[in-house]
């Protein structure tokens, strides 16, 4: 019985964290950090531990956000939160009493406070990690998409890597004025220090 009434919680609060995202567009981020506080304020219970379910969702989708953060601490600024540190008590009467005080705002916003203000561990550059071998779009979805895909699409027998040469004709592109009739490729021949300059910015030459 008490399996069914968590089960039956679980289903009921994830439900509304995944409503309060509009599926028209692509999100970046997701789950019950992003129910708004009206809606989970008033089911947390500081004090009931990782039994009561709404105090493990949030808990358990934290740890999950705070892992996240730390690639971007890690690679942006060496340094990341101990995730250890990060306590079901403290997250759990930190969002009641933010969402208690804001029942308009979304518990992520008290998350993203959580993170601005805890201490942060040192580390070395070394640690920081792109597990996903991030490569760029081959396609730029700005006004001036026309002139760096055709200037990617002139450099692609070139021995480089396909971000390497997006970020080379992005970089020529933003150099050139908004009236450029010329395509990248033609623009380059008669501006060698812009090209030198974007050669080095892209790591190409």
């Amino acid at each position: 019985m008490r399996i069914g009434f968590y089960t039956a919680s679980a289903v009921a609060l994830l439900s509304f964290a995944a409503g309060s995202v509009s599926r028209a567009e692509p999100t970046l981020t997701s789950g019950v950090g992003l129910a708004t506080c009206a809606k989970l304020g008033a089911d947390l219970k500081p004090g009931g531990g990782l039994e009561h379910v709404p105090n493990a969702l949030l808990f358990y989708w934290t740890q999950g956000y705070v892992s996240a953060a730390n690639f971007f601490l890690l690679n942006k600024y060496v340094d990341y939160i101990d995730v250890s540190a990060v306590k079901e008590p403290v997250i759990t009467q930190l969002v009641f009493d933010f969402c208690k005080a804001n029942p308009d705002k979304k518990p992520i916003s008290a998350i993203d406070k959580f993170i601005r203000d805890s201490q942060k561990m040192a580390a070395k550059k070394s640690d920081a990690i792109d597990p996903w071998e991030h490569k760029a779009t081959l396609v730029a979805t700005t006004d001036d998409e026309k002139w760096i895909n055709q200037c990617v699409k002139d450099n692609k027998d070139e021995k480089v890597k396909p971000e390497v040469v997006l970020k080379y004709c992005t970089c020529m592109n933003n150099k050139m004025d908004n009236n450029e009739t010329r395509s990248i490729t033609q623009w380059e021949k008669t501006h060698v220090a812009e090209r030198r300059a974007c050669d080095r910015e892209a790591g190409w030459r």
